[in-house]
């Protein structure tokens, strides 16, 4: 009888260690039912060891961490975190968990901000913003 209740014991800790775990990792997993957020600017830095970087648009600064489901693109082509440099302009889709802003996608582009931006970082219609020389959209800059 004792050795009944011992093995009962121990198997009713090892399924509340397996259950308790399991919580702590869909807990610490970003909810796909989070809404994103998204910030346009210049990238000022860039911490590979870190894994994170900073993103600014005139006196908005905001440091975003990545991991390893953070995709990178410029245009269609995927890049690696290590591809980002100063001076890029960026559109970060992002998870705001408080102290923690976790970048999702980022698209990068070596080309400046179009000139008619608002201060928000967005273009001032929400949409593309048409090429004025060409008449045609110019995806190389934004928000996807």
């Amino acid at each position: 009888y004792m050795n009944k209740k011992i093995i009962t014991g121990i198997m009713a800790m090892v399924v509340s260690l397996f259950f308790g775990s399991t919580l702590v990792a869909v807990a610490a997993m970003p909810s796909p039912m989070m809404p994103l957020e998204k910030f346009n600017g210049v990238i000022e830095n860039v911490n590979v060891a870190n894994k994170d970087f900073i993103v600014q648009y005139h006196k908005n600064k905001i440091n975003f961490s990545v991991n390893d489901t953070t995709k990178v693109y410029e245009g269609h082509k995927a890049l690696s975190f290590s591809d980002l440099n100063k001076g890029m302009w960026a559109s970060v889709e992002y998870i705001n968990g408080g102290n923690q802003m976790l970048a999702q996608v980022v698209h990068v582009s070596t080309t400046q901000q179009p000139k008619h931006m608002t201060s928000s970082g967005m273009s001032s219609s929400g949409m593309m913003a048409e090429n004025k020389t060409t008449g045609s959209m110019n995806p190389t800059w934004l928000d996807y």
